[in-house]
């Protein structure tokens, strides 16, 4: 195999599980952005993000390339018959190794795989590293033929990849020159409305919205219930803030009052009373939860 060719395959391969999961996390974010913004909003963030994801990417393709190219020179030919394909192939395996972890950290980091193997995770890391270097050693006769269907059978998902970075770029130019040349006019915030269904489109069904907390809490070294503190709610235009201390509460409308100035918890009692049964509810699900585990 061409030195040429071999970068192509780890270029094309690392450009592409960056994608996949830059992608896998843009929906991700968005389902939870959609609450606050316009997707007209989040696009040229996303745009720009997905463009400094690929610089970073590309970079990171050429590093590795450059150190596998090394090692295939520095190795003594006489020593360790090593061809350039295997080195390929171990680094394309490693990239696809990291880009896992990465995956099960971000959305399963509940499961450890220490859990149902009495090993710790050192020992996992160098039973994974052997296994790949005996998987590549007893391949080793099918390695070059294996890189090229693999850089073949990419290559479509690659293209497209590459025409959505194409109009990742577009979409960046024109934000920032109609950014430049616009006045931003004021706009309200988007806030899903308390009685809309939101799809989510990662697990492909349909949830109900929910409202937003923003906590404050203060507990002590022993992890005794939470007692003090100020938890906020937000449904909708409507902001709750309930003080734990002294149980009082205040209910403010954010769309017409944006400085929180009239205080509508006399006003509106029972949407009040119901975020504060709402605030109470979790708050005891959570307290029981520290109780229970012993803190």
């Amino acid at each position: 195999m061409k030195a040429k060719k071999s970068f192509t395959i780890i270029l094309r391969t690392v450009f592409l599980l960056f994608s996949l999961y830059f992608l896998l996390d843009g929906f991700n974010r968005w389902d939870g952005y959609s609450f606050y913004m316009r997707f007209t909003d989040f696009l040229p963030e996303l745009s720009l993000a997905f463009i400094l994801w690929t610089v970073i990417a590309i970079i990171l393709a050429m590093s590795l390339w450059v150190v596998m190219y090394g090692l295939f020179i520095i190795i003594p030919k006489s020593l360790m018959p090593v061809r350039l394909e295997y080195i390929t192939a171990f680094f394309v395996l490693g990239v696809c190794a990291v880009m896992l972890l990465l995956f099960k950290g971000q959305y399963l980091s509940d499961v450890r795989l220490t859990n149902y193997i009495n090993l710790g995770d050192g020992w996992l890391m160098i039973i994974g590293f052997l296994m790949m270097v005996g998987l590549i050693w007893f391949g080793r006769n099918h390695a070059a033929s294996l890189l090229h269907e693999l850089d073949g059978r990419i290559s479509p998902l690659v293209w497209v990849f590459v025409f959505l970075l194409a109009g990742s770029a577009v979409v960046t130019i024109f934000h920032n020159k109609d950014y430049e040349t616009k006045s931003v006019p004021g706009h309200s915030p988007h806030v899903a409305a308390s009685d809309k269904d939101r799809p989510n489109i990662i697990l492909g069904r349909r949830r109900d919205a929910y409202p937003v907390y923003s906590m404050y809490l203060q507990t002590n070294s022993s992890f005794a219930p939470i007692t003090n503190g100020t938890i906020a709610v937000r449904e909708g235009d409507l902001k709750l803030i309930h003080y734990l201390e002294d149980k009082r509460t205040m209910l403010f409308n954010t769309e017409t009052d944006p400085d929180e100035l009239l205080d509508l918890s006399q006003e509106k009692p029972d949407r009040t009373q119901r975020l504060v049964a709402l605030i109470e509810d979790n708050l005891s699900r959570i307290n029981k939860k520290m109780t229970d585990a012993g803190y």
